[in-house]
């Protein structure tokens, strides 16, 4: 025995991986199979561990679920309040978010298909807090909107139904990468599909503000 592993402690990893490393891991696997679909072996064995060192770092399935969670949420949700804070006119802001939407979910396809499937099962696994930020951050949108509507440029309706709207239409593309990827016949994640997606979501956001 080498004296590397006469000091390695017994149920260490000969190459240990990063925390930040077992999360994309982790993110990966949630993304694609759901809570349920996914234990601790399954992103142990991805990550070239064994279970129990898997726990060495969380104490539970529970605890790596809501970090990855909270991980998504912070990737998305702060580019996106950023871009609601943009000056200029309504229109030019309104097409500012939109680009700037596509941008970060295309930066961040794993976490768009983490929280729509979440928010699809239940919701259960955000907690309070959360479904709490998702609410404000729509809440946000549903307020920039309305201010669109009283200066004139955005017709009047409900602002928090075309709020929806336009989170549903930002987020399916990234959120049904294989469905995507037939019909359209490109992979989803390419520069060309993204640059092609930014300039339909875009005008589709325009009409769907009848705008």
């Amino acid at each position: 025995m080498s004296p590397v592993d006469r000091k390695r402690k017994p149920g260490r990893p000969r190459h240990p991986i990063g925390r930040g490393a077992l999360l994309v891991l982790a993110r990966q696997a949630f993304s694609a199979h759901g809570y349920r679909g996914v234990s601790m072996a399954d992103v142990a064995e991805a990550a070239g561990l064994r279970k129990a060192s898997l726990f060495h770092h969380f104490a539970s399935k529970d605890a790596l679920y809501g970090e990855v969670l909270a991980g998504a949420m912070a990737d998305l949700g702060g580019p996106l309040a950023r871009a609601l804070e943009t000056g200029g006119d309504c229109l030019a802001r309104l097409d500012h978010l939109s680009d700037r939407a596509t941008d970060t979910l295309a930066a961040h396809p794993d976490a768009a298909r983490l929280l729509w499937r979440e928010l699809m099962d239940s919701g259960e696994g955000l907690g309070e807090a959360g479904r709490a930020a998702i609410a404000q951050a729509l809440d946000g949108l549903a307020a920039f909107l309305q201010e669109g509507m009283l200066e004139g440029t955005i017709p009047t309706q409900d602002p928090h139904q075309l709020a929806l709207s336009l989170a549903s239409l930002h987020f399916g593309f990234f959120a049904m990468p294989a469905a995507v990827g037939d019909l359209l016949e490109v992979e989803p994640g390419e520069p060309r599909a993204i640059a092609a997606r930014k300039a339909a979501v875009r005008a589709h956001t325009r009409r769907i503000c009848a705008v």
